[in-house]
């Protein structure tokens, strides 16, 4: 069972499926203590989002706005009840769920949209993903001038210290599963 951490909505049951592999707690909760700073009153893009839970944590500890995007449909289901389960509590106009693939996705929103404060993206472990959302983050320039992209990924898989513009800021590992941040150089 997952819960939210910290903030408004400390405690609350995140519904998740089979089919997603959620962020571990100590994970989470070491994410969110390292964006402490950003998190308040950002807009967040929460890509590979499964159930949500990263996004909902964000926006338990205060962010303005999350776009939440994954490709399954049993993902967009899973984040829109957990979302809908907050009822009163989280207006409307504090998210968006999209569906799609978040490489497809990325160009769409780096030309459509205003940079955002903070990514976050949980890509599948067993896939190149990563690399290529760090190069579009780039390539569509989509953090303002201080946002912060926060990817979790596997261990083995070898991120570059630089792309583009972004320069890595720092890498923890906690067991299997490696975070890595990324800046924009200015």
């Amino acid at each position: 069972m997952i819960r939210i951490t910290a903030g408004e909505f400390k405690g609350m049951k995140v519904i998740t499926t089979k089919e997603i592999r959620p962020t571990e707690e100590k994970v989470r909760q070491a994410l969110f203590n390292i964006l402490a700073a950003v998190v308040p009153d950002a807009r967040v893009m929460d890509g590979y989002c499964g159930s949500g839970a990263l996004g909902i944590e964000a926006l338990s500890r205060g962010a303005a706005f999350v776009t939440f995007i994954d490709n399954a449909p049993d993902s967009i289901i899973c984040v829109r009840d957990n979302l809908d389960r907050l009822g009163q509590d989280l207006p409307r106009s504090a998210w968006r769920v999209m569906q799609g693939e978040v490489l497809d996705m990325l160009p769409r929103l780096g030309e459509l949209e205003k940079p955002f404060d903070l990514i976050i993206l949980d890509p599948p472990y067993d896939t190149e993903e990563p690399k290529r959302a760090l190069i579009d983050v780039d390539r569509y320039a989509m953090l303002t001038s201080a946002g912060i992209l926060a990817i979790e990924h596997h261990r083995r898989v070898d991120l570059p210290p630089a792309v583009g513009k972004l320069k890595q800021l720092k890498q923890h590992r906690y067991g299997e599963t490696v975070l890595s941040f990324y800046q924009a150089a200015p």
